[in-house]
């Protein structure tokens, strides 16, 4: 365990835990790091403040039942606490929520590394999404945001991604309730599953074993990584049952604290250890705060051991903006469009000169090379004229299509280039999936046919190397009858 003043209670070969002695605890320092963690489900709202002294400490914890809204739980459970802490102690504004909401599972996901974020939070939404209730119909808040808001573990290497989600409306709903309570939310953590952050690095395979109310959840840890996890429901008051058909074989078993007296007497004679939640201020009351919340608040506060935790950030994450080099390539275009139609008014003037002089010159009955001349010289005017027009139409055409590029991508891909040919125009990106190109091309033909382009057939290739897919989509100016 990471807390040298506290020893772990370790199962002797009896199977009777050791308590280990008790000793007075000396006042956290006031430099201390200090959080809030609030754990709700349906029947509890629980919360305690931790501080890291290096050792965790549970300066005050309370506990009220959990009404219908999350903000007057938040109200009440902050006077509890208030009135529980020690002399001289202030409720931490930072505060973390473990809730029954947020669901984690462990992803096999190539290359998450070289993704951006955006990428793989939408990766991960599509693996989590079958676990969590159906999204209200989104308002205009949720714009440009995932489906499913999605945080993950901070691991280097290969194997499986530890990653936990829920809904975004549930997220941005306790980010609002805790800033009315006067609390910042640095994260949301689901309710099981977060003790593993209080582990050492060990050799060969681990397993961590949670109870909670109505649920059972064990991860197995490798090589310092969460590499499987998994959450059993069962009734309330069968948790101790279950939780013996989820004991592992071949692999170091732990058991989160507290522990219940009735698994402690299930295990006698079996080789198991405790993790025990954070120590009490009184050194002779055994500690009631889950080892699962010191794991939580490992990770909000950065200590080491945390970063193999996930948890899904009180803010949300923007959606996909157009690539600056296009924004560049568009407004340096637009600017050169400008210079150029900045001349019509002179292009103007000397094309109605060059008429009065021919209507002089013909009025005179000059014939020959002089009135060929000018003829010539009114012609170019009208090319210029005409061309000068062109260019007009299409400068307030641009931001037309910028906005239309914009209203049809889909958040699975990703549009690079953007470049005219003289048969129409051709667009190039990556997409994560096939059916993500199919769409936009849908989405997209419609608003470009109405500018006289129409779609071809868009060209998809695997991109070598890469976790996503290469595309060019054409769409060709129709011949005008």
């Amino acid at each position: 365990m990471r807390q040298p003043d506290q020893a772990q209670l370790l199962a002797d070969p009896a199977g009777s835990p050791t308590p280990p002695p008790a000793s007075p605890l000396a006042p956290l320092p006031r430099r201390a790091p200090r959080l809030t963690v609030v754990a709700r489900d349906q029947a509890t709202c629980r919360g305690a403040v931790l501080g890291w002294a290096p050792g965790w400490r549970a300066l005050a914890s309370a506990s009220v039942p959990a009404g219908a809204e999350l903000g007057a739980d938040l109200h009440e459970l902050k006077q509890a606490l208030s009135a529980a802490l020690p002399s001289g102690e202030k409720l931490p504004r930072s505060a973390i929520l473990l809730s029954s909401e947020v669901v984690g599972a462990c992803v096999e996901l190539p290359g998450h590394g070289r993704l951006p974020p955006e990428r793989t939070e939408t990766l991960l939404g599509w693996e989590l999404e079958p676990f969590l209730p159906p999204e209200p119909e989104p308002g205009p808040t949720s714009e440009g945001q995932a489906e499913v808001a999605c945080g993950w573990a901070r691991v280097e290497g290969r194997g499986p991604l530890l990653a936990c989600g829920l809904r975004p409306h549930a997220r941005d709903a306790a980010r609002a309730a805790f800033t009315r309570a006067g609390l910042r939310l640095k994260g949301l953590y689901p309710s099981l599953g977060c003790a593993a952050a209080e582990l050492e690095p060990a050799a060969g395979s681990t397993v961590v074993l949670e109870l909670g109310r109505g649920a059972v959840s064990t991860q197995r840890i490798e090589r310092g990584r969460v590499v499987a996890a998994r959450v059993a429901r069962c009734a309330v008051g069968g948790e101790v049952d279950l939780a013996l058909s989820l004991l592992p074989r071949e692999a170091t078993l732990w058991i989160a604290g507290p522990v219940p007296a009735e698994l402690r007497e299930a295990l006698l004679g079996e080789p198991w250890s405790e993790l025990p939640g954070p120590a009490a201020e009184d050194p002779l009351s055994p500690s009631q705060v889950p080892a699962s919340w010191a794991g939580a608040a490992r990770h909000a506060l950065g200590l080491n051991g945390g970063a193999r935790l996930a948890a899904v950030p009180a803010a949300p994450r923007r959606r996909w903006r157009p690539p600056a080099r296009l924004l560049q390539g568009l407004a340096g275009g637009g600017l050169a469009l400008a210079l150029v139609v900045g001349v019509e008014l002179q292009l103007g003037r000397e094309l109605r000169a060059a008429r009065a002089e021919l209507a002089e010159a013909e009025a005179r009955a000059q014939a020959g090379q002089q009135v060929r001349s000018l003829r010539q010289r009114l012609s170019a005017q009208r090319t210029t004229q005409a061309l000068e027009r062109e260019v007009r139409e299409r400068a307030r055409g641009l931001p037309l299509l910028l906005r239309d590029l914009a209203a049809a991508i889909p958040p699975e891909l990703e549009l690079r280039t953007v470049e005219e040919v003289p048969s129409g125009l051709v667009l190039k990106g990556v997409s994560l999936d096939e059916p993500a190109v199919s769409r936009f091309a849908a989405s997209l033909a419609p608003r470009l046919r109405a500018r006289g382009l129409v779609a071809g057939l868009p060209s998809v290739s695997p991109a070598k190397g890469e976790p996503y897919y290469r595309f060019s989509l054409t769409f060709t100016r129709a011949e005008r009858p």
